[in-house]
This record gives structure tokens, sequence and C-alpha cells, in this order.
């Protein structure tokens, strides 16, 4: 079994691993993971292969500062995912594979004093399949998946009858979409964003920098 701890740093090892193992999707981009670079937090991925199939994990390992109300004790860590849908992906379910393929994980996480993981799973990779044996896994939420196929008139005909009649009263009230520029766009983009977080009495973590 060949195993590795890559940093999202290293984008060429990074994104070998990932196609390997199958992970196609935003969330499993260096480039996604490197946004939540702050406070101490590293962006990794554990990789591992053996007999032409792969797995790939990436993750947050983040220091515990503190417990409560308790300064932790130092140099523990716990292992969350992004905010978003990814968690592990391997190229078979294989028990035997995935057995030995974490085996490589736990011993690394015990080596970084880590304590505990918290995965977001795909929906749409349903990643839990390729999750640690010791794993418990929950239904948090449900979510809602789009089909692109068909084009505008098969979405248009995909909304319920309530959003369709809320579409056609905001035309008649004049409102019209339009493609804009980053720099033009993303202040206005910004202000709504924020202003919508608030209205909503969101918590400080949603007002990203």
């Amino acid at each position: 079994m060949r195993s590795a701890i890559v940093p999202a740093t290293d984008l060429d090892q990074w994104l070998a691993w990932m196609r390997r193992a199958g992970a196609d999707d935003v969330y499993y981009l260096p480039a996604y993971h490197r946004l939540y670079e702050f406070q101490g937090v590293q962006c990794l991925a554990y990789a591992a292969s053996a007999g032409g199939e792969s797995l790939f994990h990436p993750f947050l390992l983040r220091p515990i500062a503190r417990i409560g109300a308790i300064d932790a004790p130092p140099g523990l860590s716990d292992i969350e995912t992004v905010y978003g849908y990814s968690g592990p992906v391997a190229t078979t379910t294989s028990p035997d594979f995935l057995g030995e393929a974490w085996q490589g994980f736990e011993g690394w996480c015990r080596e970084q004093n880590v304590v505990c993981e918290f995965i977001r799973f795909s929906p749409l990779l349903r990643s839990e399949r390729f999750a640690a044996p010791q794993t418990e896994v929950s239904l948090d939420r449900e979510t809602v998946e789009i089909r692109l196929e068909g084009g505008e008139d098969a979405l248009w005909q995909g909304y319920e009858s309530a959003q369709r009649n809320r579409v056609r009263k905001a035309i008649r009230r004049g409102l019209a979409c339009h493609e804009t520029s980053l720099v033009e766009g993303l202040a206005t983009f910004r202000d709504l964003y924020e202003s919508t977080m608030q209205r909503a009495g969101a918590s400080d973590f949603y007002f990203f920098p």
C-alpha cells in the first residue's frame, strides 16, 4: 500500500491523486480548500493506492485551542472537511482495500494527536461509501439536486407553479438579469450577501473575508 499526506500547495500531486480516485468536483480542488487556510488551519489530503485502486480524502487539520471554557492541552488537533460536500472518494468499495488504506490514515492521525473528525459527505458522489469502517454516518439534512439536461424549457417546467408565478411577477416589475465583470459585480455581491446574512441573523462564521 502506497500512501501520502499531500498539502494543497502541492498542486500537481494533489490534482494527480484527486483525478486518479475520480474526485471530479469543485469541492475537491486545492484552490477551494486554500480558501480556508487561516488561524493555523492546514489544508491537506490523505491519498493511498494499491493494486490499481486509489483513495483520496481532502480535509482541514485544525489546532484545538479551547474545549468549552477550558484551555486545551497543547498539540491537540481535529479534522473537518471543507464547507460544502466532499469526503473520501475511492475507485472501489472493497472492504479489504479500504480497511488497509485507512490504517495508514489512522496511524498518521495518532502521530498528529487528532482527537476527532467531522466529514460532510457528498450526496452526489455518495462518498460515505468510502469512509473508514469505524465512521459513524448520520443524516443531517435533505438537499436538492437539479439536472441541467433538457435546456431552459425543461428547467422551467421543473419549477413548482408558485415559483414560476414569482418569476413572472418579477419580470412584470422590470427585473432583468445580465452578466457583469468581476470588478464591477463583486462589491455589489458582497453588499447583498452581507445584508442578507444580517437580516437572517447569521453567526460570525458566515461573514467571510
